[in-house]
C-alpha cells in the first residue's frame, strides 16, 4: 500500500507539476502580448502627439504668413494712398510709381503663392 501511495504521490507530483509548468508558458505568453500591446499603444500615443505638434507648427507658420500678408497689404494700401495723394498734385512720376508699388505687390502675392 506504501508503494501505490508513493506512486500516487509521484503521479499527482507529476500531474501538478506539468499543470504549473502549463500555466507558467501560458503567464509568460500573456506578458509577453500585453508587453506588445503596451508598446503599440505607447507607440500610437506618441504618434498622436507627433501630429499634434506638426499641425501646431503648420498653424503657426500659416499664422506668421497671415500677419506678414496684413502688414504688407497694410503698407501696400499706405503707399497707394500716399502716391494717389501725389499723383492728384500731378506727374508722370506717380503714375510710374503706383505701377511699380502694384507690380510690387503683384510679385508679393506670386511669393506667397509659391510659399504654400
Amino acid at each position: 500500500m506504501s508503494m501505490e501511495r508513493d506512486g500516487d504521490q509521484k503521479s499527482l507530483g507529476k500531474e501538478v507539476s506539468d499543470l504549473l509548468s502549463i500555466q507558467t508558458q501560458k503567464v509568460q505568453h500573456l506578458s509577453r502580448d500585453l508587453a506588445r500591446s503596451y508598446e503599440k499603444e505607447l507607440r500610437f500615443f506618441e504618434n498622436l502627439e507627433q501630429r499634434d505638434r506638426q499641425l501646431r507648427n503648420q498653424e503657426r507658420q500659416y499664422l506668421k504668413k497671415i500677419w506678414w500678408l496684413e502688414s504688407e497689404r497694410r503698407r501696400l494700401l499706405e503707399e497707394n494712398e500716399q502716391l494717389r495723394n501725389r499723383s492728384s498734385q500731378g506727374g508722370a512720376n506717380a503714375r510710374v510709381a503706383i505701377h511699380r508699388a502694384r507690380r510690387w505687390a503683384w510679385h508679393a502675392r506670386k511669393a506667397v503663392r509659391a510659399w504654400r
